[in-house]
């Protein structure tokens, strides 16, 4: 017998549903696409869900062109109001799969080390839960991950 999944919107605190619900891009907390903010690994383990968007705001390793650091931001705003509807498949992709973000892994400016063991950490932290049958981690940067 398969458990049955938690009410969502229960779990949601009615700060963020308010948040949430303000339904534009320029007020509010900015969250990828509009999905809820969960950071804390005890709170995703209760809300399984398919996708955990993660932020890695570094750039110490790039020359010529710093800023990558600000790119979490950047995507979570271009993705605010992203057009979830596919047009070919006829389907609108959050009602197939849940998706949370899950905040930013923490990245001291100047500490390259310790930023990409924290990206990686945070990363292998939430996949580990595995709470289905699988979860997707995608990391807002380019970095070196093992599994």
């Amino acid at each position: 017998m398969s458990e049955e999944l938690p009410n969502r919107d229960e779990l949601l605190s009615p700060g963020m549903r308010e948040q949430l619900d303000l339904g534009y891009v320029f007020g509010g907390l900015s969250t990828f696409a509009q999905q809820p903010f969960v950071p804390d690994l005890e709170d995703l383990d209760r809300w399984k869900p398919d996708v955990a968007i993660v932020g890695a705001p570094f750039d110490i390793g790039t020359t010529n062109r710093p800023g990558a650091r600000f790119g979490p931001r950047s995507i979570r705003t271009s993705a605010y109001e992203s057009g979830t509807y596919h047009i070919d498949l006829d389907l609108e992709i959050f009602d197939h799969l849940t998706v949370v973000d899950a905040g930013d892994a923490h990245c001291p400016h100047g500490n390259t080390d310790q930023s990409l063991a924290n990206a990686s950490l945070t990363a292998s932290s939430i996949t580990a839960l595995k709470p289905r049958s699988h979860i997707s981690c995608i990391v807002c940067h380019t970095m070196p991950c093992s599994r």
